[in-house]
Protein backbone atom coordinates (compact mmCIF):
# COMPACT_ATOMS: atom_id res chain seq x y z
CA UNK A 1 0.00 0.00 0.00
CA UNK A 2 1.23 3.26 -1.02
CA UNK A 3 -0.09 6.41 0.21
CA UNK A 4 0.52 10.26 -1.79
CA UNK A 5 0.07 13.41 0.18
CA UNK A 6 -0.85 16.38 -0.81
CA UNK A 7 -0.14 20.36 0.24
CA UNK A 8 -3.15 22.58 -1.38
CA UNK A 9 -1.37 25.95 -2.35
CA UNK A 10 -2.27 28.99 -0.91
CA UNK A 11 0.30 31.65 -0.42
CA UNK A 12 -1.59 33.92 -3.13
CA UNK A 13 -4.61 33.94 -1.63
CA UNK A 14 -2.88 36.27 0.91
CA UNK A 15 -2.25 38.53 -1.50
CA UNK A 16 0.82 40.93 -1.46
CA UNK A 17 1.53 40.44 2.34
CA UNK A 18 3.18 37.29 1.68
CA UNK A 19 5.35 39.00 -1.19
CA UNK A 20 8.56 37.01 -1.15
CA UNK A 21 6.22 33.43 -0.46
CA UNK A 22 7.28 32.68 3.41
CA UNK A 23 5.85 29.11 2.87
CA UNK A 24 5.17 26.78 6.26
CA UNK A 25 5.72 23.48 6.65
CA UNK A 26 2.49 20.99 6.41
CA UNK A 27 2.93 19.71 9.94
CA UNK A 28 -0.85 18.23 9.98
CA UNK A 29 0.72 15.84 6.91
CA UNK A 30 3.56 16.01 8.11
CA UNK A 31 2.63 13.97 10.94
CA UNK A 32 0.28 11.67 8.97
CA UNK A 33 2.93 10.80 7.28
CA UNK A 34 5.24 9.59 9.65
CA UNK A 35 2.52 7.64 11.03
CA UNK A 36 1.42 5.71 8.38
CA UNK A 37 4.79 5.26 7.59
CA UNK A 38 5.65 3.66 11.58
CA UNK A 39 2.30 1.53 10.49
CA UNK A 40 4.14 0.03 7.31
CA UNK A 41 2.61 2.66 4.74
CA UNK A 42 4.64 3.58 1.89
CA UNK A 43 4.78 7.47 1.74
CA UNK A 44 5.63 10.28 -0.03
CA UNK A 45 4.31 13.90 0.76
CA UNK A 46 4.30 16.95 -1.97
CA UNK A 47 3.68 20.55 -1.79
CA UNK A 48 3.37 21.34 -5.06
CA UNK A 49 3.29 25.66 -3.86
CA UNK A 50 6.86 25.59 -1.78
CA UNK A 51 8.02 22.95 -4.89
CA UNK A 52 7.32 25.03 -7.82
CA UNK A 53 5.49 22.25 -9.38
CA UNK A 54 3.00 23.43 -11.86
CA UNK A 55 -0.25 21.39 -12.82
CA UNK A 56 1.61 19.47 -15.57
CA UNK A 57 4.06 18.64 -13.18
CA UNK A 58 2.12 17.25 -10.24
CA UNK A 59 0.06 15.55 -12.59
CA UNK A 60 3.19 13.40 -13.74
CA UNK A 61 4.43 12.93 -9.95
CA UNK A 62 1.34 11.86 -9.51
CA UNK A 63 1.94 8.87 -12.48
CA UNK A 64 5.42 8.08 -11.38
CA UNK A 65 4.76 7.99 -7.50
CA UNK A 66 1.46 5.57 -8.65
CA UNK A 67 0.09 5.38 -5.23
CA UNK A 68 -2.93 3.06 -3.92
CA UNK A 69 -4.65 6.33 -1.96
CA UNK A 70 -4.12 10.02 -2.37
CA UNK A 71 -4.74 12.47 0.78
CA UNK A 72 -5.36 16.38 0.24
CA UNK A 73 -4.74 18.90 3.15
CA UNK A 74 -6.71 22.39 2.95
CA UNK A 75 -8.64 24.79 4.82
CA UNK A 76 -11.30 26.99 3.50
CA UNK A 77 -10.04 29.50 1.63
CA UNK A 78 -7.71 26.91 -0.37
CA UNK A 79 -10.82 24.68 -0.42
CA UNK A 80 -11.57 25.16 -4.58
CA UNK A 81 -7.87 24.67 -5.38
CA UNK A 82 -8.15 21.31 -3.16
CA UNK A 83 -11.02 20.26 -5.72
CA UNK A 84 -8.81 21.42 -8.68
CA UNK A 85 -5.91 19.00 -7.20
CA UNK A 86 -7.96 16.11 -6.52
CA UNK A 87 -9.83 16.84 -10.22
CA UNK A 88 -6.16 16.54 -11.64
CA UNK A 89 -4.72 13.38 -9.89
CA UNK A 90 -7.85 11.43 -9.84
CA UNK A 91 -7.71 11.94 -13.78
CA UNK A 92 -3.67 10.86 -13.45
CA UNK A 93 -3.47 8.16 -11.11
CA UNK A 94 -7.06 7.20 -11.21
CA UNK A 95 -7.11 6.09 -7.19
CA UNK A 96 -9.33 7.06 -4.15
CA UNK A 97 -8.74 10.55 -3.09
CA UNK A 98 -9.51 11.38 0.24
CA UNK A 99 -9.97 14.84 1.76
CA UNK A 100 -9.15 16.38 5.04
CA UNK A 101 -8.25 19.71 7.51
CA UNK A 102 -10.68 22.27 8.59
CA UNK A 103 -12.80 22.61 5.23
CA UNK A 104 -13.36 18.86 5.56
CA UNK A 105 -13.97 18.80 9.32
CA UNK A 106 -16.13 21.46 8.85
CA UNK A 107 -18.59 20.28 6.36
CA UNK A 108 -17.86 15.96 5.78
CA UNK A 109 -21.17 14.75 4.94
CA UNK A 110 -21.68 18.32 2.83
CA UNK A 111 -18.67 17.81 0.83
CA UNK A 112 -18.59 13.88 0.42
CA UNK A 113 -22.63 14.61 -1.13
CA UNK A 114 -21.16 17.34 -3.46
CA UNK A 115 -18.49 16.94 -4.39
CA UNK A 116 -17.71 13.59 -6.23
CA UNK A 117 -13.61 14.51 -6.95
CA UNK A 118 -13.62 13.15 -3.24
CA UNK A 119 -13.70 9.07 -2.59
CA UNK A 120 -13.94 10.18 1.06
CA UNK A 121 -13.88 12.98 3.54
CA UNK A 122 -12.08 12.86 6.84
CA UNK A 123 -12.99 15.08 10.32
CA UNK A 124 -10.83 15.52 13.03
CA UNK A 125 -7.22 14.34 13.33
CA UNK A 126 -5.99 12.40 10.52
CA UNK A 127 -3.54 9.81 11.75
CA UNK A 128 -5.45 7.10 12.53
CA UNK A 129 -8.49 7.94 10.10
CA UNK A 130 -6.09 8.06 7.14
CA UNK A 131 -4.23 4.47 8.58
CA UNK A 132 -7.62 2.65 8.77
CA UNK A 133 -8.52 4.20 5.69
CA UNK A 134 -5.65 2.31 3.84
CA UNK A 135 -6.57 -0.94 5.99
CA UNK A 136 -10.08 -0.61 4.23
CA UNK A 137 -9.03 -0.16 0.76
CA UNK A 138 -6.64 -3.18 1.62
CA UNK A 139 -9.79 -5.14 2.58
CA UNK A 140 -9.08 -5.18 6.12
CA UNK A 141 -11.70 -3.77 7.00
CA UNK A 142 -14.75 -2.16 6.24
CA UNK A 143 -15.31 1.42 5.27
CA UNK A 144 -18.12 1.54 7.84
CA UNK A 145 -16.25 0.68 10.36
CA UNK A 146 -13.59 3.15 9.85
CA UNK A 147 -14.32 5.93 12.22
CA UNK A 148 -14.45 9.71 11.41
CA UNK A 149 -15.26 9.77 7.59
CA UNK A 150 -17.96 10.64 5.37
CA UNK A 151 -18.75 9.17 2.18
CA UNK A 152 -21.07 8.42 -0.72
CA UNK A 153 -21.94 5.10 -1.67
CA UNK A 154 -22.99 3.80 -5.51
CA UNK A 155 -26.68 4.64 -4.67
CA UNK A 156 -25.85 8.88 -4.44
CA UNK A 157 -26.32 8.34 -0.94
CA UNK A 158 -23.68 9.55 1.87
CA UNK A 159 -22.51 7.39 5.15
CA UNK A 160 -21.17 9.35 7.93
CA UNK A 161 -19.30 7.31 10.09
CA UNK A 162 -19.68 8.36 14.14
CA UNK A 163 -16.48 10.87 15.23
CA UNK A 164 -13.46 9.80 16.00
CA UNK A 165 -12.15 9.60 19.88
CA UNK A 166 -9.30 12.36 19.77
CA UNK A 167 -5.75 11.09 20.45
CA UNK A 168 -4.44 11.73 24.25
CA UNK A 169 -1.27 10.25 24.45
CA UNK A 170 0.23 12.77 21.85
CA UNK A 171 4.04 11.12 22.52
CA UNK A 172 3.12 7.93 20.87
CA UNK A 173 3.14 9.82 17.50
CA UNK A 174 6.25 9.96 15.44
CA UNK A 175 8.10 13.66 14.82
CA UNK A 176 6.71 14.96 11.37
CA UNK A 177 8.47 13.56 8.42
CA UNK A 178 10.39 16.74 7.57
CA UNK A 179 13.30 14.44 5.70
CA UNK A 180 9.95 14.12 2.78
CA UNK A 181 10.43 17.62 1.85
CA UNK A 182 13.00 20.38 0.98
CA UNK A 183 12.98 22.03 4.42
CA UNK A 184 15.13 24.82 2.97
CA UNK A 185 11.65 26.04 1.66
CA UNK A 186 10.52 26.88 4.46
CA UNK A 187 10.52 30.11 6.43
CA UNK A 188 8.39 31.54 9.58
CA UNK A 189 5.70 34.13 8.43
CA UNK A 190 7.08 37.83 8.56
CA UNK A 191 6.27 38.68 11.76
CA UNK A 192 7.78 35.34 13.58
CA UNK A 193 11.14 35.46 11.48
CA UNK A 194 14.31 36.39 12.49
CA UNK A 195 16.22 35.62 9.03
CA UNK A 196 17.91 32.41 10.57
CA UNK A 197 17.61 28.82 9.56
CA UNK A 198 14.03 27.82 11.23
CA UNK A 199 11.99 25.10 11.91
CA UNK A 200 8.18 25.22 12.47
CA UNK A 201 6.81 22.42 15.65
CA UNK A 202 3.78 22.49 17.35
CA UNK A 203 4.06 20.78 20.52
CA UNK A 204 -0.10 20.55 21.56
CA UNK A 205 -3.77 19.80 20.15
CA UNK A 206 -6.95 21.66 21.49
CA UNK A 207 -7.82 24.89 23.02
CA UNK A 208 -9.96 24.99 25.86
CA UNK A 209 -10.72 28.96 24.66
CA UNK A 210 -14.43 29.52 23.57
CA UNK A 211 -13.78 32.52 21.04
CA UNK A 212 -16.18 32.41 18.73
CA UNK A 213 -14.20 33.42 15.74
CA UNK A 214 -11.64 30.45 15.99
CA UNK A 215 -11.93 27.07 13.76
CA UNK A 216 -9.18 25.64 15.95
CA UNK A 217 -11.54 22.99 17.74
CA UNK A 218 -13.05 21.89 14.39
CA UNK A 219 -10.20 19.51 14.04
CA UNK A 220 -8.21 19.59 17.20
CA UNK A 221 -11.77 19.86 19.93
CA UNK A 222 -11.60 22.24 22.68
CA UNK A 223 -9.49 19.35 25.30
CA UNK A 224 -5.87 20.78 25.89
CA UNK A 225 -3.40 17.77 24.50
CA UNK A 226 0.44 18.18 25.10
CA UNK A 227 3.65 16.63 24.07
CA UNK A 228 5.50 15.96 26.98
CA UNK A 229 8.83 18.34 27.64
CA UNK A 230 11.25 15.25 26.80
CA UNK A 231 9.41 14.28 23.40
CA UNK A 232 9.90 18.02 22.92
CA UNK A 233 13.48 18.35 23.86
CA UNK A 234 14.09 15.57 21.30
CA UNK A 235 12.36 16.63 18.59
CA UNK A 236 14.52 20.40 18.79
CA UNK A 237 17.53 18.29 19.07
CA UNK A 238 16.94 16.19 15.78
CA UNK A 239 16.20 19.38 13.94
CA UNK A 240 19.57 20.68 15.11
CA UNK A 241 21.50 17.85 14.43
CA UNK A 242 19.50 17.10 11.00
CA UNK A 243 18.52 20.52 9.75
CA UNK A 244 20.49 23.10 11.38
CA UNK A 245 17.91 24.91 13.02
CA UNK A 246 18.42 27.32 15.71
CA UNK A 247 15.34 29.14 15.82
CA UNK A 248 11.95 27.09 16.56
CA UNK A 249 8.43 28.51 15.49
CA UNK A 250 6.21 27.39 18.16
CA UNK A 251 2.76 26.91 16.49
CA UNK A 252 0.73 25.97 19.12
CA UNK A 253 -2.59 28.03 19.60
CA UNK A 254 -1.72 29.00 23.09
CA UNK A 255 1.94 27.35 24.06
CA UNK A 256 1.55 29.10 27.29
CA UNK A 257 -1.77 27.08 28.45
CA UNK A 258 0.02 24.70 30.68
CA UNK A 259 1.96 26.87 33.27
CA UNK A 260 3.47 23.54 34.88
CA UNK A 261 4.74 22.13 30.93
CA UNK A 262 5.83 25.95 30.05
CA UNK A 263 8.12 26.18 33.37
CA UNK A 264 9.45 22.85 32.81
CA UNK A 265 10.48 23.31 29.21
CA UNK A 266 12.28 26.62 29.87
CA UNK A 267 14.03 25.16 32.80
CA UNK A 268 14.99 22.17 30.37
CA UNK A 269 15.94 24.26 27.58
CA UNK A 270 18.55 26.46 30.16
CA UNK A 271 20.02 23.64 31.56
CA UNK A 272 20.79 21.65 28.80
CA UNK A 273 22.26 24.85 26.98
CA UNK A 274 21.08 24.50 23.98
CA UNK A 275 21.57 27.87 22.57
CA UNK A 276 18.16 28.08 20.99
CA UNK A 277 15.63 31.19 20.36
CA UNK A 278 11.74 30.28 19.61
CA UNK A 279 9.00 32.23 19.07
CA UNK A 280 5.28 31.27 20.34
CA UNK A 281 1.68 32.76 20.71
CA UNK A 282 0.37 33.34 24.45
CA UNK A 283 -3.02 34.43 25.61
CA UNK A 284 -3.10 37.86 27.26
CA UNK A 285 -4.31 36.44 30.39
CA UNK A 286 -2.06 33.63 30.65
CA UNK A 287 0.99 35.57 31.29
CA UNK A 288 2.81 36.99 34.57
CA UNK A 289 6.51 38.82 34.90
CA UNK A 290 8.15 35.31 36.74
CA UNK A 291 6.62 33.35 33.77
CA UNK A 292 7.93 36.04 31.26
CA UNK A 293 11.33 36.70 32.59
CA UNK A 294 12.01 32.83 32.54
CA UNK A 295 10.77 32.44 28.88
CA UNK A 296 13.01 35.09 27.81
CA UNK A 297 16.06 33.41 30.07
CA UNK A 298 15.00 30.06 27.96
CA UNK A 299 15.46 31.47 24.44
CA UNK A 300 11.48 33.11 23.76
CA UNK A 301 12.56 35.78 21.44
CA UNK A 302 9.14 36.62 20.06
CA UNK A 303 6.23 36.80 21.72
CA UNK A 304 2.88 37.16 19.50
CA UNK A 305 -1.15 38.31 21.63
CA UNK A 306 -4.21 37.84 19.87
CA UNK A 307 -5.95 41.32 21.50
CA UNK A 308 -8.34 41.63 18.59
CA UNK A 309 -10.18 44.64 19.86
CA UNK A 310 -9.61 47.43 22.08
CA UNK A 311 -13.57 47.31 22.74
CA UNK A 312 -14.45 45.54 25.82
CA UNK A 313 -18.02 45.19 24.60
CA UNK A 314 -16.73 43.78 21.56
CA UNK A 315 -14.12 41.42 23.05
CA UNK A 316 -16.98 40.11 25.70
CA UNK A 317 -19.52 39.11 22.02
CA UNK A 318 -16.85 36.91 20.52
CA UNK A 319 -15.91 35.34 24.24
CA UNK A 320 -12.47 36.20 24.42
CA UNK A 321 -12.54 36.17 28.23
CA UNK A 322 -10.05 39.07 28.21
CA UNK A 323 -10.34 42.92 28.60
CA UNK A 324 -8.43 46.03 26.89
CA UNK A 325 -6.87 46.76 30.66
CA UNK A 326 -5.33 43.38 30.65
CA UNK A 327 -3.58 43.53 26.96
CA UNK A 328 -2.15 46.56 28.15
CA UNK A 329 -0.09 44.65 31.27
CA UNK A 330 0.45 41.65 29.43
CA UNK A 331 2.06 44.12 26.69
CA UNK A 332 3.80 45.95 29.01
CA UNK A 333 5.42 42.75 31.28
CA UNK A 334 6.53 41.59 27.51
CA UNK A 335 8.18 44.82 26.51
CA UNK A 336 9.80 45.28 29.69
CA UNK A 337 11.14 41.45 29.52
CA UNK A 338 12.76 42.35 26.06
CA UNK A 339 10.75 40.56 23.47
CA UNK A 340 9.75 41.00 20.52
CA UNK A 341 6.17 41.69 20.84
CA UNK A 342 3.34 41.35 18.11
CA UNK A 343 -0.16 42.30 18.57
CA UNK A 344 -2.84 40.55 16.31
CA UNK A 345 -6.18 42.66 15.96
CA UNK A 346 -9.29 41.97 14.15
CA UNK A 347 -11.15 44.67 12.36
CA UNK A 348 -14.93 44.59 11.67
CA UNK A 349 -16.07 41.94 14.01
CA UNK A 350 -20.05 41.57 14.27
CA UNK A 351 -21.68 44.23 16.33
CA UNK A 352 -18.64 46.82 16.22
CA UNK A 353 -18.31 50.31 14.57
CA UNK A 354 -16.62 52.89 13.73
CA UNK A 355 -15.66 54.09 17.06
CA UNK A 356 -14.79 50.36 18.28
CA UNK A 357 -12.42 50.31 15.37
CA UNK A 358 -10.76 54.05 16.29
CA UNK A 359 -10.52 52.27 19.82
CA UNK A 360 -9.05 48.79 18.51
CA UNK A 361 -6.39 51.53 16.89
CA UNK A 362 -5.62 53.49 19.66
CA UNK A 363 -4.76 50.56 21.89
CA UNK A 364 -2.26 48.75 19.33
CA UNK A 365 -0.43 52.48 19.28
CA UNK A 366 -0.65 52.32 23.04
CA UNK A 367 0.24 49.39 23.86
CA UNK A 368 3.62 49.27 21.67
CA UNK A 369 3.87 46.00 20.15
CA UNK A 370 6.96 46.44 17.99
CA UNK A 371 5.12 44.93 15.22
CA UNK A 372 1.42 44.34 15.04
CA UNK A 373 -1.17 42.92 12.15
CA UNK A 374 -4.66 43.75 11.74
CA UNK A 375 -7.34 41.14 10.13
CA UNK A 376 -10.63 41.22 9.19
CA UNK A 377 -13.05 39.13 10.84
CA UNK A 378 -13.78 36.18 8.99
CA UNK A 379 -16.94 33.43 9.73
CA UNK A 380 -14.67 30.18 9.24
CA UNK A 381 -17.00 27.12 8.83
CA UNK A 382 -17.53 25.34 12.07
CA UNK A 383 -17.63 28.66 14.39
CA UNK A 384 -20.22 29.98 16.71
CA UNK A 385 -19.47 32.75 13.78
CA UNK A 386 -20.10 31.08 11.28
CA UNK A 387 -23.10 29.74 12.47
CA UNK A 388 -24.68 33.02 13.94
CA UNK A 389 -23.94 34.22 9.80
CA UNK A 390 -25.09 31.00 8.20
CA UNK A 391 -28.10 29.60 10.54
CA UNK A 392 -29.18 27.28 8.43
CA UNK A 393 -27.65 23.67 7.57
CA UNK A 394 -28.93 24.15 3.96
CA UNK A 395 -26.93 27.32 3.42
CA UNK A 396 -26.33 28.26 0.18
CA UNK A 397 -22.89 27.43 -0.26
CA UNK A 398 -20.18 31.17 -0.37
CA UNK A 399 -19.18 31.94 -4.06
CA UNK A 400 -16.09 33.54 -2.64
CA UNK A 401 -14.07 30.82 -0.26
CA UNK A 402 -10.93 32.30 -1.57
CA UNK A 403 -11.53 35.61 0.42
CA UNK A 404 -11.82 33.68 3.76
CA UNK A 405 -8.80 35.15 4.12
CA UNK A 406 -8.28 37.18 7.52
CA UNK A 407 -5.09 39.32 5.87
CA UNK A 408 -6.23 38.57 2.27
CA UNK A 409 -6.71 41.45 -0.42
CA UNK A 410 -10.51 40.85 -0.20
CA UNK A 411 -13.04 41.34 2.63
CA UNK A 412 -15.03 38.14 3.14
CA UNK A 413 -17.94 39.30 5.04
CA UNK A 414 -19.47 42.56 6.27
CA UNK A 415 -21.40 42.87 9.53
CA UNK A 416 -24.16 44.88 10.06
CA UNK A 417 -23.28 48.68 10.60
CA UNK A 418 -19.99 48.44 8.41
CA UNK A 419 -19.44 47.73 4.60
CA UNK A 420 -16.58 45.55 3.07
CA UNK A 421 -14.86 49.12 1.69
CA UNK A 422 -15.60 50.32 5.30
CA UNK A 423 -13.77 47.39 6.57
CA UNK A 424 -11.27 47.80 3.57
CA UNK A 425 -10.59 51.68 4.38
CA UNK A 426 -9.94 51.04 8.04
CA UNK A 427 -7.49 47.95 7.37
CA UNK A 428 -5.82 50.47 5.53
CA UNK A 429 -6.13 53.59 8.45
CA UNK A 430 -4.82 51.16 10.97
CA UNK A 431 -1.63 50.34 9.10
CA UNK A 432 -0.50 53.72 8.04
CA UNK A 433 -1.47 55.21 11.81
CA UNK A 434 0.52 52.41 13.33
CA UNK A 435 3.52 52.24 11.52
CA UNK A 436 3.90 55.63 9.86
CA UNK A 437 5.26 56.59 13.02
CA UNK A 438 8.77 57.65 13.18
CA UNK A 439 8.67 56.55 17.60
CA UNK A 440 7.51 53.20 16.15
CA UNK A 441 10.43 52.69 13.51
CA UNK A 442 12.81 53.56 15.97
CA UNK A 443 10.85 50.97 18.54
CA UNK A 444 11.40 48.24 15.50
CA UNK A 445 14.83 49.14 14.99
CA UNK A 446 16.18 48.61 18.30
CA UNK A 447 14.72 45.37 18.20
CA UNK A 448 16.23 43.92 14.47
CA UNK A 449 19.28 41.67 15.59
CA UNK A 450 20.88 41.47 12.97
CA UNK A 451 21.39 41.73 8.93
CA UNK A 452 19.53 38.97 8.62
CA UNK A 453 16.62 39.99 10.63
CA UNK A 454 16.77 43.41 9.06
CA UNK A 455 16.11 41.65 5.53
CA UNK A 456 13.34 39.89 7.14
CA UNK A 457 11.92 42.66 7.89
CA UNK A 458 12.26 44.38 4.47
CA UNK A 459 11.23 41.51 2.76
CA UNK A 460 7.95 42.06 4.97
CA UNK A 461 8.14 45.67 4.72
CA UNK A 462 7.56 45.05 1.17
CA UNK A 463 5.02 43.07 1.26
CA UNK A 464 2.65 45.39 3.48
CA UNK A 465 3.31 48.40 1.10
CA UNK A 466 1.93 46.10 -1.82
CA UNK A 467 -1.22 45.45 -0.02
CA UNK A 468 -1.58 48.82 1.21
CA UNK A 469 -1.04 50.21 -2.50
CA UNK A 470 -3.90 47.85 -3.90
CA UNK A 471 -6.29 48.60 -0.88
CA UNK A 472 -5.82 52.44 -1.88
CA UNK A 473 -6.71 51.61 -5.84
CA UNK A 474 -10.73 50.90 -4.27
CA UNK A 475 -11.15 53.79 -2.44
CA UNK A 476 -11.54 58.01 -4.06
CA UNK A 477 -8.88 60.62 -3.60
CA UNK A 478 -11.23 62.26 -0.86
CA UNK A 479 -11.60 59.19 0.90
CA UNK A 480 -7.84 58.37 0.91
CA UNK A 481 -6.94 62.21 1.55
CA UNK A 482 -9.20 61.41 4.68
CA UNK A 483 -7.32 58.82 6.37
CA UNK A 484 -5.42 60.88 8.35
CA UNK A 485 -8.28 63.11 9.68
CA UNK A 486 -8.50 62.74 13.29
CA UNK A 487 -5.32 61.11 13.92
CA UNK A 488 -5.42 59.01 16.74
CA UNK A 489 -2.20 60.15 18.99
Amino acid sequence: MKALLVNTPYIKLYGPLNVGGNFQFPLGLGYIASYLRENGIGVSLLDPEAQGMSASELAAAGRRLSPDVIGISSATPNFPAAVGIARLLKEAVGCPVVLGGVHASAFPGRIAARHAEFDYVVAGEGERTMLDLCRSLEGKIAAEDVKGIAFRRASGTVTQTPPREFITALDELPFPARDLLPMSRYRPQVYADLGEKSISMITSRGCPAACTFCASHVTMGRRFRAHSVGYMISEIEECMTKYGARYFVMKDDTFTCDEARLEEFCRELISRKLGIEWFCYSRVDLVDQAKLELMRLAGCRILAYGIESGNDDVLRGMKKGISADVARRAMRLANDAGFITVGSFMLGNPGEDEAALRETIRLAIETRPVLASFNRFVPYPGTAAFRSVFPRDDFEEPSNWGDFVASGPNVAFASKGLSKRQIQRWTLVAYLRFYMRASQWLWILAHVTGFRHAKAYLRGTAGVIAQLFSWTLGLSWSSFRGLFQGRDR
